[in-house]
């Protein structure tokens, strides 16, 4: 909170000598301060204030910057519609400006919020339409970023040559650049990507060397997630003693760094691996960890999954009617956030569920909608699963 404390004394001086545009400043940087603390709501006051001011005087610069905070903010709230909607605005300052770098940054933060909308063309073409910008411009770790981000697009269409490609130019950019952090990350992509591939030795591969490069540049936090990532790998080979060791050290890396999202991260592998070895208590236990940080952290999307991984452990231990309130909660977040991935799949699971209860009836209903769902997306493994 010092730094709270520091731009506040700053916004106080910038009132006092009424110089607006520092004052419009100022409440970027406390709106910035506000989000890196998980305060969105006040970060979203301070981004607002900011945009008026800037409004008022005529500093385009500082309206395309409240207007690119306004998104990310919305972003951190999972609202993203109205994500897009700021992203637009300003992207049509950026236009108006003929500013190449911050359009091309702001086509790329429009692909994020439609990738977290499903609306993956549309995340493609803005994706693209960065990429582009950050090759005319020579803007070389904007030109990595887009290509990790474009894979990670077509990863989760299952176009996996493309999303391999892209995964690859953003690595060969990063080794260029000798950034070592940087390869590390796109070590990680391939390491996904060859994981949905089923090529888990290549999987572990790739993990390794991120894992090697987390601990050669004292990169706690990308050591911490290549130990998540080992420990989903060697679950898929049925390595459970393995996985479990790789997802506890990630899980204390991410408490030695207050890393949330990482201890969320390990809790949900770690239950579903105790899951898999049918100790069904101890999948409760992180399960349910992983569902209240989720809730600490507001992060409504983890918290469904949480649910459906709950869920799971109930319809093993055949207590049908816990698990059935697990999965409509589940589900009802998942349709409020738009979040077409996760809806699908809880849809097939219900099937699952009815089927179990020779409600068939029921059960063939909720296949038809994670299967219609799972088309509308392009998610060929949530489709697969449902037809099987």
């Amino acid at each position: 909170m010092e730094e709270v404390e520091k731009i506040l004394e700053d916004l106080r001086i910038c009132k006092e000598s009424e110089n607006k545009e520092a004052e419009g400043n100022s409440y970027i940087d406390l709106g910035s301060a506000y989000h890196d603390l998980g305060q969105h709501e006040k970060s979203i006051e301070c981004f607002e204030k900011s945009l008026v001011i800037c409004t008022e005087t005529g500093n385009k610069d500082g309206e395309w910057k409240a207007y690119c905070k306004l998104g990310m903010a919305h972003t951190s709230l999972r609202k993203h519609e109205k994500s897009v909607e700021y992203f637009e605005k300003a992207l049509a300052i950026s236009k108006e400006s003929g500013d190449r770098e911050k359009e091309g940054e702001t086509h790329s933060n429009l692909g994020g919020a439609f990738f977290a909308l499903s609306l993956h063309d549309k995340s493609i073409e803005h994706f693209k339409n960065g990429l582009a910008i950050s090759e005319e411009i020579g803007n070389k770790p904007s030109e990595g970023k887009s290509h990790n981000k474009l894979g990670k697009v077509y990863l989760f269409k299952c176009q996996y040559d493309k999303s391999i490609f892209h995964f690859e130019k953003g690595l060969e950019i990063r080794e260029n650049m000798e950034d070592k952090r940087g390869q590390g990350r796109s070590y990680s992509l391939l390491g996904k990507a060859y994981y949905a591939l089923s090529q888990y030795e290549k999987s572990i591969d790739y993990h390794e060397k991120a894992l090697a490069i987390g601990e050669e540049t004292g990169d706690k936090k990308g050591e911490g997630n290549a130990c998540n990532n080992l420990g989903d790998t060697y679950h898929a080979l049925s390595q459970y003693e393995r996985s479990i060791e790789y997802l506890q050290k990630g899980l204390r890396i991410s408490k030695e760094l207050h890393y949330k999202q990482g201890e969320l991260k390990s809790h949900s592998s770690l239950g579903i691996v105790y899951h898999a070895l049918g100790e069904f208590e101890k999948a409760i236990e992180h399960s349910t960890k992983s569902l209240k940080i989720s809730s600490e952290m507001g992060n409504r999307q983890a918290e469904g999954t949480s649910y459906s991984h709950i869920a799971g452990v109930y319809h093993a231990l055949g207590q049908y009617d816990r698990c059935l309130e697990c999965y409509e909660t589940g589900l009802e977040i998942a349709q409020t956030l738009g979040d077409k991935q996760v809806e699908g799949a809880i849809c097939t699971n219900l099937g699952t569920l009815h089927y179990a209860l020779s409600q068939f009836d029921k059960s063939i209903d909720y296949y038809e909608k994670g299967i219609k769902i799972c088309k509308e997306i392009g998610d060929k493994m949530g489709e697969g699963r449902a037809y099987t």
